[in-house]
């Protein structure tokens, strides 16, 4: 029986934090499909052509954050049911709440421990 790759966008500006969690994810156990995306408008054209299993993405970026790209996938019919993870550098639980209230499932808060 063979499985099918689950499938993960990362979004996230930083370039060390996104290429170290899509490295992670590809190496794990499950060897995910890793996507990239390093900015607002990037995600919404990677999440308007594929479907994904899992999104983690970065709630304070540039242009768009990451509270505007997760109201807009979750107004659209395309992924509005996939699990998202913010990564979040807000240590106020406002910031928290309002991701949450959104439509996250949950939130890392930032640093984190690659484990």
């Amino acid at each position: 029986m063979t499985v099918t790759p689950k499938t993960v966008l990362v979004v996230d500006d930083d370039d060390p934090i996104r290429r170290m969690l899509t490295r992670l994810l590809g190496i794990s156990e499950h060897k995910f499909v890793v996507h990239e995306a390093c900015d607002g408008a990037s995600a919404l054209a990677e999440l308007s052509s594929s479907d994904f299993d899992l999104i983690l993405l970065d709630q304070m970026m540039p242009d768009m954050s990451g509270l505007d790209v997760l109201q807009e996938l979750r107004k659209g019919q395309r992924n509005r049911e996939t699990t998202v993870i913010m990564l979040t550098a807000h240590t106020d639980h406002k910031q928290v709440m309002a991701s949450l209230e959104a439509g996250a499932n949950f939130y890392i808060s930032k640093p984190f421990e690659p484990q």
